[in-house]
This record gives C-alpha cells, structure tokens and sequence, in this order.
C-alpha cells in the first residue's frame, strides 16, 4: 500500500501527553514566517484540520510573494566569475597535465543540462568564453555556439597557447 504524503506546509503533530495533536502549518516568504496550529480536537478531527491547515496554506501561497530562489545568485563558492561556470580538472591526459574543461550548467524544463569546452582544444580563455555563452544563450549546439563566438569576439579572437602538435603539424605542412 503506498503510503499519503502530507500536504505541503503541513506537518503532522501527535503529542497527546502535551495536548498537541492536530496538523502543524508553516509558510515562510522573504520576511514573512506564518506558522499556526490545527487542533483535531478544535476542527472535529484529523481530516478536518488537516483540510484546515492545506486551505489556510493555500490562502497564504496566493497573498504572499513568491519565493526567492537562488537562480542566477553568484555563489561565494564561484571561483570563474560567471554563474553557472566552472572549471572542472578531471584526470590527466596522455602526457602527464592535468585535462580541464569550462563547464556551463543550467536547468531546462526541470532537469539538468550542461556542456563541456576542453581547454586543450580551445586554449583556456576561448574555452571558457564559449562556456559563457552556452550559459548566456541557455544552448548545448555547438555549432551556434562558436558562430556567436565569432560575432561577439571577432574571428581573430585569441584561443590561448597554441599547441606544440599543432605547431608541428602546421610546420610539416609548410615544406
């Protein structure tokens, strides 16, 4: 049999020895702390103060404002500056150096999305600008990505360090 979850913003208290059993109802908004008692015993029984304390809850969410979340609020944790940006150092590759990427993370229709820019690939400051802008533009296409890239930052735009293979690779293909 699966089990009633209570309603929201009420929690059920059963302390016969201290007189106190009826439903608990609590709302908090800002500033604003509600917090009142249901007595089983003042509302005819359980249903009726548990009915009692979800209409009340109820009259309370439509008057109050709405909750603040924490979407878009800088952390002090943030260390790259830009919410919903991190640097992730995740192993280390073939050579020994450690492999970090820019991470952009968000919620979408509830659940999680994320996107990931090597700095290896990119050079770190290209990495994580296109991490940004995936933030920004709340988009995992790459492609869209590295266009808006181009029109934010010019074609020209500094990748980082140029790598030693590609340097070697370029060289080769110049005799």
């Amino acid at each position: 049999m699966a089990r009633k979850r209570n309603p929201t913003g009420a929690s059920r208290v059963d302390r016969p020895q201290n007189g106190a059993v009826g439903w608990l109802m609590r709302i908090r908004r800002g500033d604003v702390f509600v917090q009142e008692f249901f007595s089983d015993a003042a509302w005819g029984g359980k249903r009726a103060s548990q009915r009692a304390a979800r209409d009340r809850y109820q009259e309370l969410v439509g008057s109050l404002p709405s909750p603040k979340t924490s979407e878009g609020a800088m952390s002090k944790r943030n260390s790259s500056g830009v919410v919903g940006v991190r640097l992730a150092r995740e192993g280390t590759a073939a050579n020994g150096e450690p492999r970090e990427s820019y991470v952009a993370s968000w919620r979408e229709n509830g659940k999680d999305r994320t996107v990931r820019f090597s700095c290896s690939l990119f050079g770190k400051r290209k990495a994580f600008q296109l991490a940004s802008l995936a933030r920004e533009m709340r988009t995992t296409d790459r492609v869209a990505l590295v266009e808006a890239h181009r029109a934010k930052f010019g074609r020209g735009a500094k990748s980082g360090a140029a790598k030693p293979a590609a340097k070697k690779a370029a060289k080769r293909g110049k005799k």
